[in-house]
């Protein structure tokens, strides 16, 4: 028998508190005695509701292996994602002695990606950025209706959909679970990655190769001034 199928925890809590004093309640009315990997869930489940300032285990430093494992580290194919990453240490890939390079932040433009990109690849372009937008709508909106964030949802946004496809995604919106939405969020940042891998697959970011320079070998000489030559 599954975990999943024999455990009921309520996620409709989201507090820590809520959680901790619901499992202490369940673990004295369950008719079976939880295996280890049962009572490690458990302990998952409470670690990732949100204490007294909002936050959930992973924003504390909690490293927490997520269901869907869209959190988990990934190779990263991208220059650009690889840039981006916030581990990411450029001391790792030069020289002690070759000074910082200075790489501006780039912001992927549909716009030109739709002038160069080869038509069959500009395809597979416009459904990447229609799960996209439809992920940032979502988000957008359930944060609206959580009073998380104050900003209206940008008008350039929700000009991208008709006004059933606006009426549709506003009611997913509603019916969001907390846990869903961090999945969503994990979603959008490898969307957006994604992005970049594709663009790279067609015209690859070139990088620049410094002029090694040598420097010539010192005359040896004896105290006599006589030259010494190899033999």
């Amino acid at each position: 028998m599954s975990i999943r199928n024999r455990l009921s925890l309520d996620f409709s809590l989201t507090t820590r508190e809520a959680r901790n004093k619901f499992v202490t309640e369940y673990l004295t009315k369950i008719p079976f005695q939880p295996t280890p990997n049962e009572l490690d869930m458990m302990a998952k489940y409470i670690l990732w509701g949100e204490n007294a300032e909002g936050k959930n285990g992973r924003q504390e430093g909690l490293e927490l292996e997520t269901a869907s494992k869209t959190w988990d580290t990934k190779n990263l194919e991208s220059l650009d994602a690889l840039v981006e990453s916030p581990t990411f240490n450029e001391s790792s890939i030069r020289g002690p002695s070759n000074p910082p390079s200075k790489i501006p932040r780039e912001v992927f433009s549909r716009s030109r990606t739709r002038q160069t990109a080869p038509p069959y690849i500009l395809k597979v372009f416009e459904g990447l950025w229609r799960k996209i937008d439809e992920t940032e709508l979502l988000i957008s909106q359930y944060e609206l209706q959580k009073g998380k964030r104050t900003a209206p949802i940008r008008p350039e946004l929700l000009n991208r959909f008709s006004a059933e496809e606006l009426a549709s995604l506003m009611a997913r919106a509603d019916s969001l679970q907390p846990f869903a939405l961090l999945k969503l969020k994990h979603q959008l940042v490898d969307l957006r990655r994604e992005q970049y891998t594709i663009r790279d697959s067609y015209a690859p970011v070139l990088l620049s190769q410094p002029t090694p320079q040598f420097n010539a070998p010192a005359s040896l000489t004896f105290d006599t001034e006589i030259p010494v030559f190899p033999m």
